[in-house]
């Protein structure tokens, strides 16, 4: 069995809502908006937005490992989803 582990703090919780309150348009815009853009005759348009939309992710990947360690790449084992 898995080792449990610690809740976070309240400074995370703090910064983890923070976080969300800020990027959850442009997480929402960068997942929806690649769907809707497809023209052949607007190829640098479809390729700044599917570039625009993985730097938004990647930024989401780095920042909420860093508000808590335990999130998304430093699971080991399972899912560490946390409401």
């Amino acid at each position: 069995m898995a080792a449990h582990t610690a809740p976070p703090t309240a400074e995370q919780v703090k910064a983890r809502e923070r976080w969300q309150a800020r990027w959850n348009t442009p997480i929402l815009l960068a997942a929806l908006v690649p769907l809707f853009v497809t023209s052949p005759k607007t190829r640098w348009v479809q390729l700044l937005v599917g570039f625009g939309s993985w730097v938004v992710f990647v930024i989401d990947l780095v920042v909420q490992p860093r508000i808590d360690p335990t999130t998304y790449t430093a699971a080991t084992e399972g899912s560490t989803w946390r409401s």
